[in-house]
């Protein structure tokens, strides 16, 4: 697999949290002022990561030309760079204003986007629903991405037995890879598609999927799984329930490996 698509999930992951520290509203013109340009720093970046991640992936290139040059066509995402620009770049901020009401649950404070030299045009929007506007266009791009290229840098859609059949591969080439010894998930009564499965679960994958339903409406592509979730992974390795007896993952993993050798020689 091609460098980690996790490094593009944690760079959405931050951007949500300086989102949601914006939008508590907190009456503190300063404080929001710092979380807006946390976030466009780490909203500017998703793009950055995931051109970084995927430079090598076939076909990588002109699909994410054709999806830039729609960001590049919308003016809230050309509004959120240049003010990543100026103010990772001069200090010039956008956010200057804002107001406040009372509500039965106390007050309430609405940033706002101001006009400026700098920034001549500004999102009508308030800065909170801006901004949500904005890391929902990027949540799509990294989904889409997920969609198009996921048999490549997604373990969930790369570990099935149709990818690896794609390049001639079986599940004890899967094996070998991501444990180092064919046949580690092959028992008796065990069929090929839990195999799969416990491959998938000994690899490390997305754990952004409630982000891309809260922005984008919808999730990855993904097989239905064949196991309950939370039983085949102890650490990141696939355990049989029989071998787990020891509650030290390395010692079960020693107790596994000459099990394997017990039942070759048999």
């Amino acid at each position: 697999m091609a460098r980690s698509i996790g490094l593009v999930d944690d760079k959405v992951a931050e951007a949500d949290f300086f989102l949601e520290e914006l939008g508590k509203r907190r009456f503190d013109l300063f404080e929001a002022r710092c979380y807006f340009n946390a976030f466009v720093s780490a909203s500017r970046s998703i793009t950055f990561s995931l051109q970084a991640v995927m430079s090598d992936i076939d076909g990588f290139s002109n699909w994410y030309e054709i999806r830039q040059d729609e960001l590049k066509g919308n003016e809230l995402a050309r509004f959120f760079v240049t003010a990543r620009n100026l103010t990772h770049k001069l200090g010039e901020h956008p956010v200057t204003a804002g107001s406040v009401r009372a509500t039965p649950n106390g007050a309430e404070v609405e940033l706002r986007f101001s006009v400026s030299h700098d920034f001549p045009a500004v999102p009508s929007d308030d800065v909170v629903t801006a901004c949500r506007g904005y890391l929902s266009m990027l949540v799509d791009f990294v989904l889409s991405c997920y969609e198009q290229f996921g048999r490549v840098v997604d373990p969930d859609q790369y570990y099935t037995a149709e990818a690896f059949a794609e390049r001639g591969l079986t599940i004890d080439d899967a094996d070998e890879e991501v444990i180092g010894i064919r046949g580690w998930t092959c028992a008796p009564g065990v069929p090929e598609e839990a195999r799969w499965q416990m491959l998938r679960d000994s690899v490390p994958g997305c754990e952004i999927d409630e982000l891309f339903e809260m922005y984008a409406g919808r999730t990855r592509p993904t097989p239905e799984r064949v196991l309950p979730k939370e039983r085949p992974a102890q650490g990141w390795v696939y355990i049989p329930d029989e071998l787990r007896v020891t509650g030290d993952p390395e010692e079960d993993v020693r107790r596994f490996i000459a099990k394997l050798k017990r039942d070759k020689d048999v």
